[in-house]
């Protein structure tokens, strides 16, 4: 019953520390319905000190019991930085799970990319969900994820092979979108100009975006882009060229 439930959690938070062993050892070894409350009473309440009763969650994750995973998910998504480091590979396990509700594996992803590049470990997992069609959801989470977490020139190498070949526009115009925030390589700016001829104008348009944004770095690629054999590249890179302004004073002669 839900008024028994609040009564036990008040008077447990009143014993406030004294009570956090018990909630642990339940949370370890008790019924599954005692599992269940233990992990839900624990949401938001985590003691920062209390690793054990951190573990205990983190365990949690790969329950059998579906309201249980939740439950330590929701807790686990609280946690600060250092302790949400240690759930990195649970929440690796729960979002690559097939089985498990796509809400609760975007949750997870989203979890891991607080980490940053502490969570790095996962770029392979992540990089798997995000060239899954079948999860539209997951595999835009698992995009933001790769590009808070991964090296700049693995980001770099995804967004770009994204940009070439997915045949998703949606996911071409995020990956044009975030190859902004990547290392400004030659390999970037050369996808992007070669999206100027993508079949999808959203696409063509976050590219020219993309290379406006980047600004003088893109100057000497849009250069080249103007003797491409292709005419809507020559076209798109005159104009983009246009939008830079006075940044773009080294392409006039061409």
């Amino acid at each position: 019953a839900n008024i028994e439930r609040q009564a036990a959690a008040e008077s447990l938070d009143a014993m406030q520390a004294t009570a956090m062993p018990y909630v642990t050892a339940v949370l370890r070894t008790g019924t599954e319905a005692e599992k269940r409350g233990a992990a839900a009473y624990l949401i938001g309440r985590v003691a920062l000190h209390d690793d054990a009763t951190v573990d205990a969650l983190i365990g949690a994750l790969t329950a059998a019991d579906d309201a249980l995973r939740h439950s330590a998910l929701q807790a686990i998504e609280k946690l600060p930085d250092e302790q949400l480091r240690r759930a990195r590979p649970g929440l690796t396990e729960l979002a690559k799970r097939a089985t498990e509700d796509e809400a609760y594996r975007v949750r997870a992803v989203r979890a891991i990319g607080k980490l940053g590049a502490d969570g790095r470990d996962a770029v392979p997992d992540l990089l798997q969900l995000a060239r899954d069609d079948a999860t539209r959801d997951l595999q835009r989470s698992a995009f933001d994820a790769i590009a808070k977490v991964a090296t700049p020139e693995a980001s770099e190498n995804f967004f770009v092979e994204v940009l070439k070949s997915n045949a998703q526009k949606d996911l071409r115009r995020i990956a044009a979108r975030r190859l902004i925030q990547e290392a400004v390589s030659p390999q970037s700016l050369a996808g992007l100009v070669a999206a100027f001829k993508d079949t999808e104008a959203e696409v063509r348009n976050e590219a020219a975006n993309s290379l406006v944004a980047i600004g003088r770095p893109a100057v000497p690629q849009l250069i080249q882009g103007l003797q491409d054999a292709d005419v809507q590249i020559r076209r798109r890179a005159t104009q983009a060229l246009g939008r830079l302004n006075t940044v773009a004073v080294e392409a006039v002669p061409a």
